[in-house]
Parts: C-alpha cells; sequence; structure tokens
C-alpha cells in the first residue's frame, strides 16, 4: 500500500484535487475496500491513476483524465497477461496443485502490491491434505527470469554464511504467466521491528546493524549475465527523480523549489568512475523480514549492478525518514542510519564516502518527490525537513577514493547556513542572495532581507515573494524575486528586463522593474520592486494619460529590432486554446459548447492569419501591467513572457482587456492606447486584431473560471458571464 484514501485533507481547497476527489468517491463508496489503496499516481494537468483494493483479491483500476474516469479490473492489465489465468480459481489451484502434489480443497486469496502495469503480488493461503502452506505468487512485466536467477544467487550466498533462509524459497516459475511462485517466510518486517514501542533503543541499535550487515553479504553476490545486464547509473536515477518535479510544484509549490534545486545539485555532483557490485534495487528495512532463522530479503524484482551505495544510500534515507516522522519520542541514542552504516562496514563492505552522500540525498529526494506524486498528503509538512537532510549530505567534503572510517559519522553541518534556503524565510534568502545584492549596496554593511511576504504562486510554473530590503538604499527597500519551476526562465526573464530597460522611445516615460540579477541553477530572478497603482485603478482623467504613454511605448518597443530569446509558437498557442476549452467545460457543463465552439473557430481562424515579421512582444500586456507611482513614475511589470511575435498580439492583448474593465471610461482608455500606438504594421491588421481579440477573451474566460471554481462560487450568474465573454471573443472573428 502506498497510501490512504481520502489523500486530501478536510477543508483544503485545490483547484485540481478537488474534483479528483469527486470523481473518485463513488468508486471508492461502492467497490473499494476502506483504506487499501495500492498506487496513486498523479500527473498534473494531465492523468491521475488509482489503484483500489476490492477485496478477494481484485482490485479496481481509475484513470482519470479532462475527458473524463476510465475504469478497469485487474483481469484487464494487458502489460499482466499471466493475470487473466492467475485469476481464474480453477486453472490457478491446478497449477498450485501440481506444485505441491495434491489437490488444492480451498484458496484464499488476497492481493498484497498492486502496480498497474508493473507488477502484481498476491497471497495464496491453501489448504490440501488437511493442512495449510502460503504462497505469494509475483507477476511482474519484464518477466521473471531476473527475479529468479537473483533469488538463486543470492540464496547461494546465505547457505555459504550457513543462513537457509536468506531468501524465500522459490517452488514454481510459471514462465508462460510473467508469473514466480515463492514459499511464505513468516516474521515481521525490520522495519515494523524498528517502529515497535516497546523495544529498546539497544535492540532497534543491534537489528539496525543486523541489517547493514545483511547488505553487506548480499553485496558479495558474484555478477550473474541475466541481473548484470541491468546496470543502474546515477543518471538513471536522476531520470527517475526529475518526473517527480511537476507534483511538487502543483501540491506545494513553498518547498517544491527547495526539490528542484537538489536536483540541480545532484546533477552537478553525480559521482563518476564509482565501482560496482550485486544491488538490489530498492534495499531498505521494509524489504527484510526478521524471523526465528535471521533476516530474509524480499523483492529481488529490480535486481541488477550499481555503485554499493545505491542499496546503503536508499536505506539510509528511509531510517532517515522514519527518524523525522516519529513523534512518539520513542528514539536510538544515535540516528539508526549511523548504526546501519556501522554494520555494514563492520560486514566487510566497503563505499566511497562521496558516493554515498550522493546516493544517499537522492534517495531522500526522491521519497520526498514520491509523497508529492502518491498525494501523500499527511507527510507534506515533513518534507521540508526531510530535503534540508539531503541538503546537508551535499554540502559534504568528498574525498574520492577513500574508503569511510571506522567509526563513520554521518555528514552534518552546524557552521553555515543552509544553502537551499526556504523562500519565506529572511536569514536564508539574506545567504542565497547576497552576491546578486552585493554590487548595488550603498554602503560597507552587506545587503540584508528583514522581511519576505509571498505576492503569487502558480501552481506548477512560478512563486513570487516581495523581500524588505536593508543597504540598498537610504530607506528600506523592496525587492521582487521569482522562482521558477522550469530554471531557464529565470534567465530569460532576467535577459528580458535587461534588453527592454532603457525605452526606445523616450517621449512614453515609460520603464521596466531594474533587474538585480540571475542564478539560473536555481530558477531564481531578482529584480527591484515597481511600486504604483495599476492602469484599472488610477481616475479617469489620469488612466486616459497612462495608456496613452503605454501606446506610446509599445510602439516603440516592437520597432526595435531588439533580439529576445524565444519566439511565438501558434501551434502551442492553439493547443493552449484546447486546453483552456476543456478547463472551462470541466468547471460547468453549461459552458463546454461555448468553448469548445470558439476554440474550434479559433483553429480554423489561425489557417487565414497572414505571415508577419516577429518583433518583440510583450505577450500579456494589459491594464493591470501598466502601474504609475506616486512621482508619476510609469512601470511595464511581468516581462516573464516576453518573445519574439506579432505585434498584433499585444495591441489586442490591450484592447480587449480595456474593453472588458468595469469601469465607465474602459472604452477611453482602449481608444487611447491605441492613438498613443498609431497604426499597427503588417498586412490584414484586422484580420490579425480579430484573431487575438478572441483568443484573448478565451484566455480571460479560463482564468474567470479557475478563479470562480478556486472559491466555489461558480454560479450561474458567473457562469452566463463567462458564455457571454466568448460569444463576444467568437464575435471578434466574425467581423
Amino acid at each position: 500500500m502506498t497510501t490512504a484514501w481520502a489523500v486530501a485533507p478536510a477543508g483544503r481547497s485545490w483547484r485540481q484535487v478537488d474534483p479528483l476527489l469527486e470523481a473518485v468517491a463513488p468508486f471508492v463508496d461502492s467497490e473499494a475496500m476502506q483504506g487499501r489503496v495500492h498506487q496513486v499516481r498523479w500527473i498534473p494537468d494531465r492523468s491521475t491513476r488509482i489503484a483500489l483494493d476490492r477485496g478477494g483479491g481484485d482490485a479496481v483500476v481509475l484513470e482519470i483524465a479532462p475527458t473524463g474516469v476510465r475504469r478497469t479490473r485487474l483481469a484487464d492489465d494487458h502489460a499482466l497477461p499471466g493475470l487473466h489465468l492467475i485469476l481464474d480459481p480453477a486453472r490457478r489451484d491446478e497449477r498450485l496443485g501440481e506444485l505441491i502434489g495434491a489437490t488444492v480443497q480451498r484458496c484464499d486469496v488476497q492481493l498484497v502490491s498492486y502496480r498497474p502495469g508493473s507488477r502484481c503480488v498476491l497471497r495464496c493461503v491453501v489448504r490440501a491434505r488437511n493442512t495449510e502452506q502460503e504462497f505469494f505468487i509475483k507477476v511482474l512485466a519484464d518477466g521473471v527470469r531476473r527475479y529468479v536467477e537473483a533469488n538463486l544467487a543470492v540464496g547461494n550466498v546465505g547457505s555459504a554464511h550457513g543462513i537457509p533462509q536468506l531468501v524465500p524459497p522459490v517452488v514454481g516459475v510459471w514462465t508462460d504467466l510473467d508469473a514466480v511462485v515463492v514459499s511464505a517466510v513468516p516474521g515481521r518486517s525490520a522495519s515494523a521491528a524498528l517502529a515497535a514501542e516497546p523495544s529498546s533503543p539497544a535492540v532497534r541499535e543491534a537489528l539496525a546493524a543486523s541489517v547493514g550487515a545483511l547488505l553487506a553479504m548480499l553485496h558479495q553476490t558474484p555478477p550473474d549475465p541475466v541481473f548484470s545486464a541491468n546496470p543502474w547509473t546515477g543518471a538513471d536515477e536522476l531520470a527517475r527523480i526529475a518526473d517527480y518535479i511537476p507534483a511538487a510544484w502543483h501540491a506545494d509549490p513553498m518547498t517544491a523549489p527547495s526539490l528542484t534545486w537538489l536536483v540541480n545539485a545532484l546533477e552537478e555532483s553525480c559521482p563518476l568512475d564509482a565501482s560496482t557490485s550485486f544491488s538490489h534495487g530498492s534495499f531498505r528495512t521494509g524489504q527484510v523480514i526478521v524471523n526465528g532463522h535471521g533476516l530474509t530479503v524480499l523483492d529481488l524484482d529490480a535486481a541488477g549492478t550499481a555503485d554499493p551505495a545505491r542499496d546503503l544510500g536508499n536505506s539510509m534515507a528511509y531510517l532517515a525518514w522514519k527518524d523525522v516522522r516519529r513523534t512518539d519520542g520513542n528514539r536510538s541514542t544515535r540516528p539508526l542510519a549511523e548504526v546501519l552504516l556501522e554494520g555494514y562496514l563492520a560486514a566487510g563492505g566497503r563505499v566511497r564516502e562521496d558516493s554515498l552522500a550522493w546516493w544517499q540525498a537522492a534517495a531522500i529526494t526522491k521519497i520526498a518527490g514520491r509523497r508529492y506524486r502518491s498525494l501523500h498528503t499527511s507527510h507534506w509538512p515533513k518534507l521540508p525537513e526531510l530535503l534540508r537532510i539531503a541538503a546537508d549530505l551535499l554540502d559534504l567534503d568528498a574525498r574520492p577514493g577513500k574508503g569511510l572510517p571506522a567509526r563513520p559519522r554521518l555528514p552534518r553541518r552546524q557552521d553555515h547556513a543552509w544553502p537551499l534556503p526556504d523562500l519565506t524565510d529572511p536569514a536564508r534568502m539574506t545567504v542565497l542572495l547576497g552576491p546578486l545584492l552585493a554590487p548595488h549596496a550603498i554602503g560597507a554593511e552587506p545587503p540584508t532581507i528583514r522581511g519576505v511576504r509571498t505576492l503569487r504562486i502558480a501552481r506548477g510554473r512560478r512563486v513570487v515573494v516581495r523581500c524588505e530590503v536593508t543597504g540598498l538604499a537610504d530607506d528600506p527597500e523592496f525587492i521582487v524575486v521569482k522562482d521558477y519551476a522550469q530554471t531557464e526562465r529565470a534567465g530569460i526573464t532576467h535577459e528580458n528586463l535587461v534588453r527592454l530597460s532603457n525605452p526606445p522611445d523616450p517621449r512614453s516615460g515609460i520603464g521596466v522593474p531594474v533587474p538585480l540579477g540571475v542564478l539560473p541553477a536555481l530558477g531564481i530572478v531578482a529584480y527591484r520592486e515597481a511600486a504604483g497603482r495599476p492602469l484599472t485603478e488610477l481616475p479617469e482623467d489620469v488612466a486616459l494619460s497612462v495608456a496613452r504613454r503605454s501606446g506610446t511605448w509599445l510602439d516603440g518597443i516592437h520597432r526595435t529590432s531588439l533580439p529576445l530569446s524565444r519566439q511565438i509558437d501558434l501551434a502551442r498557442e492553439l493547443s493552449s486554446v484546447d486546453e483552456w476549452a476543456h478547463e472551462i467545460g470541466q468547471a460547468n457543463e453549461s459552458l463546454a459548447r461555448p468553448a469548445l465552439d470558439l476554440a474550434g473557430a479559433l483553429r480554423k481562424a489561425a489557417s487565414r492569419l497572414p505571415e508577419v515579421s516577429d518583433v518583440p512582444i510583450h505577450k500579456d500586456f494589459h491594464p493591470g501591467h501598466v502601474l504609475q507611482a506616486e512621482d508619476l513614475t510609469v512601470t511595464v511589470i511581468d516581462l516573464d513572457e516576453a518573445r519574439m511575435g506579432d505585434p498584433a498580439l499585444d495591441v489586442a492583448h490591450m484592447s480587449t482587456y480595456a474593453e472588458e474593465m468595469a469601469v465607465p471610461w474602459a472604452l477611453g482608455i482602449r481608444d487611447s492606447f491605441i492613438a498613443g500606438y498609431g497604426e499597427l504594421p503588417g498586412d490584414s491588421p484586422a484580420v490579425r486584431l480579430g484573431f487575438y481579440a478572441g483568443y484573448t477573451r478565451l484566455k480571460m474566460a479560463k482564468q474567470r473560471v479557475r478563479s470562480a471554481s478556486s472559491s466555489r462560487d461558480l454560479d450561474d450568474e458567473t457562469a452566463q458571464t463567462v458564455v457571454d465573454l466568448m460569444k463576444r471573443g467568437a464575435a471578434c472573428l466574425d467581423a
């Protein structure tokens, strides 16, 4: 089991998760056993897969996508075709009878674990000749040969050391079904034993050391052509971890930057030229059974070869995670991860210190990422603390080629600040932004951040915070810091600010925020805050004047030959149009048809657009992004999306937003802006302006639906307002 339903705590309002809960709830109520969820795999904006236990050895799998919910059963898993026969009681019992040499009188089946498209484990309690035997049937999408060969090789190592059950005995191999049958091994997991409340610290430490010694023994397994053909490298580990980043940004944008930065740090410090040995693939205390014979290791499905630090780091990471979650105060005198490492070394295990720190940090980052993708929301508050441990590990001074000392230490750093700060922590942000702020200091003392406030969170994309800084001016000053999920966006935004900082037409008297610098590896850009009120809140006479000046400024930008890094992609914009339409339709059924109709009309109209020369455009230019300060300074903000494109997009975008403003002088603002801008260059201006006006109104409709949905007040009146907005968008295409 990976989690328990319901996945989201009461009282939370999440735009993507709440509809997910509503879609799944009927199936949970009617088909699932309470609390038994085998897998949740959340891919934001795309799909969610949930495998629910139905009892009786069966499961229901739900694929929730923007288009609806698809339901299948365990026997429908095409990647595990052997399940068809195994789930047939008569044929399964016949096969089991052949293995035990007796007729099966009764077979009780329980689904132990299931990952759709990958693996399934069934527990079978078989009664024959008035005796009961317990077996596990494992069905693997990749076939069972690697598992069987690894089980045999590890078993031989155990026999050489006088351990009869180092692995569960294999009693049958059904290659035609991609299945293997193993005898159950009595006992409980080492993970459960370590967590047992009555256990003394000394008992827990002795068990942790024994698990370390067991791993050292596993790493002595001689290479085999079958599992040796499955090597695992640091690059493989990084690719897997990177898959978790989108879920983290959507689920917890304030912690997601730390996870993203850790992935970047792991990429920069990936160990090279490490020796390899047999690798379990997912070794941790939960994979070890404690019984009267000693210890038995389970689940060799992913066996292969790797740096021995992979298994060791993974097991230590899970023990660190156990310590982070423990709330009962029942801890050992020393971290159990350290004790396990000690047991590993004492049993002859050898590993490089730099490799171990890297693999442990990678495993910790992976643990955190999995908690986001599985929507394990109860664990999310603990993940920042877990990620700090990984950051400390990566700060360890590596000593390549040397073994660990006889009494190993876990890397700990207390003497200076953690390099991957919380975005809302002033002290840590002062350290992080120090190199960017120092060149702008006005005195001998370095600039210091005194306070941080979160301004905006765009789930899956970026976090924006406002920092109060001393040392940049006579009075405290404010700066804006943006952290992007796609780290390259920071460099692009900084470049846009630098290139557009000098207005090509000084008559406008308009500028952009002053850039302070960029940390490209962390996806962070910083600039001085542009103070003032947006054009939407200015008095009529002031608003008309500022609108005219903004038109003059935009015309000057469009007439420059200044190159920007990115270029508009019409095909991608049309793809966004389709996504907006689907999102609108999902929010309210009555909106689906007008949204899809407008999206279809935009696609058709796009084929009639003439080719024009691309110029620098803002791409998100509207009255809310034009600010006037008390000293009458005017600033255009939010140049994140600036790129090369058709100037008609900016003109239509600004004009459309102005027309939809809820002030009596809205049309006056539009006309003043156009008067300041002048004539639109290029062929067929009316066609281009009409297309982008329709495009902008569909975008605005999506924004209003999203805003209403997040506050759960998408009532009939709001829905009608959105419908009217889309009708006006369609009319722009007919003009």
